[in-house]
């Protein structure tokens, strides 16, 4: 059998566009070194080409958005506490400044609140999945009335709105760099 050497060219050409193609609209796209944030471009500095990745025990910063008075508060409740500035990792934009940070309030017993923060949504609609407490002088988690963060105001013992404090991960998150904030 004769095989045409014009059409072997042909079809490796077909296969090579049908598979970048394909690439374009995948469900993964494909990981990039820079991104731009506020008219500048962010460099990724990571150990896998393409990924951030944060660490246990990475403390970030909140903003309260809300009172929660203690008197009031049950288990399940939601936190909405906000990032007061960028959210930065080894130079790597991990949240713009303003995105929201949820917590639950997973126990609470007399003089304690137990609230874990289970997520960051950019205000452009990306959800970062984290596993994080707040971090506090015992490492427990575990917020207790003397804490710096609760206040009494009018009797009450609670969180007020606007309180800045620090959450501690848990477990380690995974960012694509190419993932829109």
């Amino acid at each position: 059998m004769k095989i045409n050497k014009t059409i072997i060219p042909v079809m490796l050409i077909i296969l090579t566009t049908q598979t970048a193609l394909s690439d374009e609209v995948s469900q993964y796209p494909i990981p990039t070194k820079l991104y731009t944030h506020q008219n500048h471009q962010v460099k990724i500095n990571n150990t896998e080409e393409g990924k951030i990745f944060v660490p246990v025990d990475t403390v970030i910063t909140i903003k309260s958005g809300q009172s929660l008075k203690l008197s009031e508060t049950k288990t399940g409740d939601k936190l909405n506490c906000y990032l007061p500035s960028d959210l930065y990792y080894n130079n790597n934009l991990i949240a713009p400044e303003g995105s929201k940070v949820t917590g639950t309030v997973l126990s609470k017993k007399k003089g304690e609140l137990y609230i874990t923060f289970n997520n960051i949504k950019t205000p452009y609609g990306q959800t970062i999945p984290i596993t994080a407490k707040v971090k506090t002088s015992d490492k427990t988690g575990i917020i207790k009335t003397n804490d710096s963060m609760i206040k009494e105001v009018k009797g009450s013992i609670q969180i007020e709105a606007n309180t800045i404090f620090d959450i501690i991960l848990n477990q380690p998150i995974t960012i694509y760099a190419n993932t829109p904030f």
